[in-house]
């Protein structure tokens, strides 16, 4: 979907708008999405509608900042699907219209859903791997950017210390929380350790020295037995999209500041998993055989048609 803008017509006295008005180029996309989003209340399980209502209150806040063109992007993503079939008779539905937008539900749900069917197995079969989580002083509003660089650049000092050394792999996400109250940011490592025991002295001491902490200064570095709970903590939100969608200006820093940026990381032993979060492209979910094209007109199928299995793969809820 090309990239249009938006403008969002205020009522009287300056009160901010109900609901944010596209360009003609993008509105035919966005009002027939609306339409049937109206069409499948009642038909959709309550997650979907769930997420649907949660994304069209993420258009919302979009439209109130720099970045309006994301808008109409978040309002159609998801809403159609197409129905495809690989040469070994497995049938699935990908969507036609996809927005690329971190905080969206239904792309967060289903980077979740690739990442725990592939890394499930592998982190199961490591010796008593460890979940760690590292963090820094929390960020004003305005600094987040530079928080996260300074937290990365502290996590890869920290791997060139001696405590390192026993870790053979970790697999590292980052996760950014707001405070609503404080309106701080509170940017945090959680970490999958392929590791024996690690003292948790020597590496708390080590943490401190990597992120340059000051005599009486506390820093955040807990660490444990890793489970599905940590896997879990892993592969969740980047964000709680919540608390962004009542705050535009903090989703519109916390978008810019992780453009481009890589989330999720590897290393070690580990270093292939990150694959199944960035791998992309029209392949079967069950056997990864390439979708065989049709002679017939394909399906186009809105999200009260599909159904999200126990894989994390959408189905047809009528196979073609």
């Amino acid at each position: 979907m090309p990239v249009v803008s938006t403008t969002c017509k205020r009522e009287p006295g300056g009160a901010k708008p109900a609901r944010w008005v596209p360009e003609k180029r993008s509105r035919w996309l966005v009002r027939k999405a609306r339409l049937a989003r109206r069409a499948m209340q009642g038909k959709v399980p309550e997650r979907f509608r769930r997420a649907l209502e949660l994304n069209a209150a993420l258009a919302d806040a979009l439209a109130q900042t720099g970045l309006r063109h994301l808008a109409a992007r978040v309002e159609v993503c998801h809403t159609r699907f197409r129905a495809c079939r690989c040469e070994n008779g497995h049938v699935w539905a990908r969507p036609l219209r996809v927005c690329h937008v971190r905080v969206c539900v239904f792309e967060a749900r289903e980077r979740s859903a690739r990442a725990a069917k592939s890394w499930g197995p592998v982190l199961a079969g490591l010796d008593r791997p460890k979940h760690l989580v590292l963090a820094m002083p929390n960020s004003p509003m305005g600094r987040l950017a530079d928080g996260i660089r300074r937290l990365w650049g502290a996590f890869g000092r920290l791997r060139r210390m001696p405590v390192w050394k026993l870790v053979r792999g970790a697999l590292v996400s980052l996760e950014v929380t707001f405070n609503e109250h404080a309106r701080t940011w509170h940017p945090h490592l959680h970490a999958i350790l392929d590791a024996p025991y690690l003292p948790w002295e020597e590496l708390m001491a080590a943490w401190k020295q990597a992120s340059g902490a000051q005599p009486g200064e506390s820093r955040t570095c807990w660490i444990g037995a890793a489970d599905s709970r940590a896997i879990r903590e892993l592969v969740k939100y980047a964000t709680k999209m919540a608390s962004l969608v009542r705050h535009p200006d903090a989703l519109e820093e916390f978008l810019r500041a992780t453009k481009r940026m890589r989330m999720l990381r590897a290393y070690g032993s580990l270093y292939g998993l990150k694959r199944a979060v960035e791998e992309t492209g029209v392949r079967c979910p069950d056997c990864g055989a390439p979708a065989v094209e049709s002679e017939e007109r394909v399906r186009v199928l809105w999200l009260d048609q599909v159904l999200w299995d126990t894989k994390g793969v959408w189905r047809p809820q009528k196979p073609p």
